[in-house]
């Protein structure tokens, strides 16, 4: 049996997230790779950054999730009984947009988790930050053959924004 060997490792467009090239006898000749935090550090971001959704033209707060959800399950998938409390975007900041990246088990599949956004936020607004929205995200074939390196990678991206609002 051969052995792996990384031929090319790049950043991303996302400073956090790298994209490894290995040699063609491996399975699947690239990947991402994710940065990550502890749960410890996951529960601190996710008490002080909210994911919100936009649903039927309003914005909304999520129901709570517990870690093993943030890591495991996708927020958006389920809208319509997920959503809890209306969010008032009157006075809203917009501090960056920036891309996040999600790893799916079938590739026609988007399932962003809110771990995987809050493992890649950027370090300049995760201070200042207080909520999150998914702006642009892979909604059919045609938007993932425009990704094709990445999701030939095992991934997707998306466009977060990180947003403070009032309290």
């Amino acid at each position: 049996m051969s052995k792996i060997k990384v031929i090319e490792q790049k950043v991303l467009d996302n400073e956090k997230v790298i994209l490894e090239k290995r040699n063609k006898s491996a399975f699947g000749c690239s990947r991402i790779i994710l940065p990550y935090i502890s749960d410890a550090e996951l529960l601190k971001r996710y008490r002080r950054i909210k994911p919100i959704v936009y649903y039927n033209e309003l914005y909304y707060y999520l129901k709570k999730y517990n870690t093993k959800m943030m890591r495991r399950q996708p927020y958006i998938s389920n809208l319509k009984n997920d959503i809890r409390t209306q969010v008032d975007m009157m006075d809203a900041k917009i501090l960056g947009e920036f891309s996040c990246y999600h790893i799916y088990a079938y590739y026609d599949s988007f399932v962003p988790t809110i771990a995987e956004v809050l493992q890649q936020f950027p370090d300049d607004i995760l201070e200042e930050a207080n909520a999150f929205c998914m702006i642009e995200y892979p909604k059919n074939s045609a938007d993932l053959s425009l990704q094709s390196e990445i999701v030939n990678a095992g991934c997707h991206r998306s466009k977060v924004r990180a947003l403070l609002l009032k309290k």
